[in-house]
């Protein structure tokens, strides 16, 4: 397996033949999802840090990486001797990335990132600081010119959220979101916010992990919709259903491809917040923007009362659940061997026993004793506290089941 300054090195001879004299290396994935996949952890394989924030950049003669207080003891340890620079991000005399550009690059020189995983904001933040002269180039992806084994994309199968769980069809969703474009006088709307997408066709998938979602992009029109998916990972009876409502699959890889053409000399409703840079840059080329809040962000906020009633019963199981598991701590430690990591463990397990429940919303935060006072702690088989009849257990956990999702914090004395 190459070292971190082999992969650098390689990096830094494609980048001279692509004429790209910097390049941004970000934590995102094609969707800005909290959690990223193998196959998008591009930072953490060109850089050896893999804490679950942070920015790459690599010029030819230096290298560094931002990332906040949380990862500052961690990132020291992996970036020793990697020749890469550590930022940390809100102390005294430490530039933000874009001062930094602002400062190393010149005029005539190119900042190159992937365009997909840069989000809308962060783009417009570099092109308003670095000089006028600085050109970018954003259909470029560093790891993939340089990552030879590189884990394959994840496109987990597609399953439907009944009637019974979502409340409200797919054809009401989408009408309702028809008349406001109407309203607003646009045509379409362009959605990449893989929540947003999966809310509003009532559909679930688990590409992303901890959350009930599938990679996609969507296309909403007057006529039609264009969802852009891998076809493999939709069951037959799903494609038939959604062809009925004239929504039409298309390869998730020719999203990028076919934007500008699908939407030309249109009027789009588009979302900054929620879209990368790649997308931004192909819609304000090819039609006219509306920039405002996604629709569905409000309309998904609102409940209807059978989201309302099953919100209940998701939460009424997993109190179940932490009620079973607070019964078995009680009597566990101090007894037999309990750690942070079974402990959380337990939890899931009784959590699993539930219908309806198809994993956890997020990593599992387990802190015993001082554990419990460090920002989204994650117990490793390093730090794996043994819990004692003593001080506190910190527990922050969550399920996802059909009928909604959890998130709980409990602190538990020991002593």
């Amino acid at each position: 397996m190459s070292s971190v300054r082999e992969r650098i090195s390689l990096l830094r001879a494609r980048m001279k033949e692509r004429g790209v004299d910097a390049t941004l290396v970000v934590t995102d994935d094609f969707h800005s999802s909290e959690y990223v996949s193998p196959y998008f952890q591009c930072r953490s394989y060109l850089s050896g840090f893999d804490g679950s924030a942070g920015t790459l950049l690599v010029m030819q003669e230096k290298a560094a990486l931002w990332t906040d207080g949380r990862y500052f003891l961690q990132a020291e340890e992996q970036l020793r001797d990697t020749g890469i620079d550590l930022m940390k991000m809100g102390q005294p005399e430490v530039p933000t990335l874009e001062d930094y550009l602002s400062k190393e690059l010149t005029d005539g020189q190119v900042l190159g990132f992937d365009g997909r995983t840069v989000s809308t904001h962060l783009f417009r933040k570099l092109r308003k600081k670095c000089k006028p002269g600085v050109t970018f180039s954003m259909e470029y992806d560093p790891a993939g010119e340089v990552w030879e084994d590189r884990p394959k994309r994840i496109h987990e199968p597609v399953f439907e959220l009944e009637l019974n769980y979502a409340g409200r069809s797919r054809a009401e969703k989408i009408g309702k979101i028809r008349r406001i474009l109407q309203k607003d006088g646009a045509d379409c709307l362009v959605l990449s916010s893989l929540d947003d997408i999966a809310w509003l066709l009532n559909l679930r998938g688990q590409d992303v992990q901890y959350n009930p979602v599938f990679l996609s992009y969507l296309i909403l029109k007057q006529e039609e919709i264009l969802l852009y998916v891998d076809p493999e990972a939709v069951p037959e009876e799903i494609k038939t259903s959604l062809e009925r409502e004239n929504i039409l699959l298309r390869e998730y890889d020719l999203f990028f491809s076919e934007l500008s053409d699908e939407i030309r000399g249109q009027t789009v409703v588009f979302d900054p917040d929620k879209s990368s840079a790649m997308i931004a840059q192909k819609l304000e080329a090819a039609s006219s923007l509306k920039e405002k809040r996604n629709p569905t962000e409000l309309m998904k906020a609102v409940k209807n009362e059978t989201e309302l009633k099953n919100l209940r019963l998701a939460h009424q199981k997993d109190a179940a659940a932490m009620i079973r598991f607070l019964h078995w701590l009680e009597g566990a430690v101090g007894k037999e061997p309990v750690t942070e990591i079974s402990a959380s463990d337990k939890l899931e397990e009784f959590r699993s026993q539930g219908n309806h429940y198809y994993g956890q919303s997020f990593a599992p935060i387990a802190g015993f004793k001082e554990h419990g006072a460090i920002i989204h702690y994650e117990a490793t088989e390093e730090t794996d506290k043994a819990l004692e009849k003593e001080s506190f257990l910190l527990l922050d956990t969550g399920g996802q089941y059909l009928e909604g999702t959890t998130d709980i914090t409990r602190t538990i004395p020991l002593g």
